[in-house]
């Protein structure tokens, strides 16, 4: 496959994920929750707890997905004033993304069912760096 193909894939993957229920649901929730510190807290241990649980199956995100803890918590805590809203809501989407069993593709499905939240992990730090 050339790399022109390859490109061309990646980025009709972008859109399926991105246009997804489950993806826009995701994002709803994120823009509903960032006013509420509390909400971003919870969800940030459920994400943790579920990252312990699936830790093999995301060893491909697993220091990005620690970055984003860490930047979350430092946000929460005031320490990490700087960060844009956009880039808190991109992060807290992939978070809501990632502990949602039921989204794109399903993550009780062996093999490929964390594919699709890998996916996002890397567009969301993708669209981080651009900024």
């Amino acid at each position: 496959m050339s790399s022109q193909n390859t490109s061309k894939t990646k980025s009709q993957e972008e859109v399926h994920v991105h246009e997804s229920k489950a993806y826009k649901k995701a994002q709803r929730k994120a823009k509903r929750m960032v006013d509420d510190k509390k909400k971003v807290e919870t969800t940030v241990g459920k994400a943790e707890k579920y990252i312990y649980k699936h830790k093999g199956k995301l060893d491909e995100v697993i220091d990005d997905l620690d970055t984003f803890i860490r930047l979350l918590r430092a946000w929460i805590s005031g320490k990490y004033k700087e960060v844009p809203v956009t880039t808190i809501i991109l992060i807290i989407t992939a978070i809501i993304y990632l502990i949602n069993p039921f989204d794109l593709i399903p993550d009780f499905i062996p093999v490929i069912g964390f594919i699709d939240d890998a996916l996002v992990i890397a567009l969301v730090l993708r669209s981080i760096l651009r900024w």
